[in-house]
């Protein structure tokens, strides 16, 4: 039983530290930008990921967003046009290691 209580507390604590890294990342990278869209497709694999790259070539990931309460990222991927100006609404940063780009939750057209 004891085995058993100790697996539960530490299941628990992997769980809040991942909301907790989770939440600040969100609220402590966000940014806004204009960008104008050059390229749009969908990253292949068990689930597709919607990707889109800027005039300036920086690469970016339309996702949804629990913390935000964002849920419409293939809407806003499908709504975007290859040469249209947006302003968009993300967090995160590019590291390349992990393949990791700057997320984007909300788009708004220019």
């Amino acid at each position: 039983m004891r085995e058993r209580f100790q697996y539960i507390k530490w299941l628990i604590l992997v769980l809040i530290v991942w909301v907790v890294v989770s939440v600040v990342s969100v609220y402590f990278t966000q940014f806004t930008r204009t960008i104008t869209i050059k390229e749009k497709y969908v990253k292949p694999g068990k689930r597709g990921k919607f990707r889109i790259i800027d005039t300036n070539g920086e690469n970016y990931e339309i996702v949804d967003n629990l913390f935000l309460l964002e849920f419409d990222s293939a809407d806003d991927y499908g709504n975007i046009e290859v040469g249209g100006t947006y302003t968009v609404h993300g967090y995160w940063f590019r590291v390349p290691i992990f393949s990791w780009f700057p997320r984007i939750y909300k788009v708004k057209n220019k």
